[in-house]
């Protein structure tokens, strides 16, 4: 799998998509504090659509989970171990930046 990153831009409010990307090298995103790095899952949910690190999926029992990469792999926010066969149950949301509103139990 090749790696693709999407960055959310704190200072536009946007999300920026790799292909939109071409003004600085990876690493001027990693201490930036007015940018987000994610990397795409390399999954897709039930409908197709493509898993970031930071989305917001709905899972079987109809709560909502934050989708997180951390020790070089994804998981969710309550612990739940990431893959392909889950991740197509699931659905994308949203994103905990521009939908924050997701995260309110």
């Amino acid at each position: 799998m090749i790696p693709k990153f999407r960055v959310w831009d704190k200072e536009k409010g946007e999300m920026i998509e790799w292909e939109d990307i071409s003004f600085h090298p990876l690493w001027w995103f990693k201490d930036n504090p007015t940018k987000e790095f994610m990397i795409s899952t390399g999954l897709h949910d039930k409908n197709g659509k493509e898993i970031w690190e930071g989305d917001v999926v709905t899972i079987h029992d109809g709560r909502n989970e934050v989708i997180i990469w951390e020790d070089a792999g994804f998981r969710m926010e309550d612990g739940t171990i990431f893959c392909q066969d889950r991740a197509k149950r699931w659905e994308v949301i949203g994103n905990i930046y521009e939908n924050p509103e997701l995260l309110i139990s």
